[in-house]
């Protein structure tokens, strides 16, 4: 089975960068671009996400606790 890979750091990836590798050179990470600068990026976006998530609503409800005392 091959998948196929960039061989550069940008997004999109150009036609002329793309590659067929096979897929058992592809469990190697750092060959399709995983990195562990890429894996810290994901979990902080994910635990942004949740956290933004959560205060957004923990502040809608203050606004709601407000509002009904008044």
């Amino acid at each position: 089975m091959k998948v196929l890979a960039c061989t550069v750091e940008t997004n999109p990836c150009p036609a002329e960068n793309m590659v067929w590798i096979d897929f058992s050179s592809a469990l190697d990470l750092a060959a399709i671009g995983i990195s562990s600068g890429s894996v810290l990026k994901a979990i902080s976006f994910g635990f942004g996400v949740v956290l933004f998530s959560w205060s957004l609503g923990y502040a809608t409800g203050l606004v709601k606790a407000v509002i009904r005392k008044m």
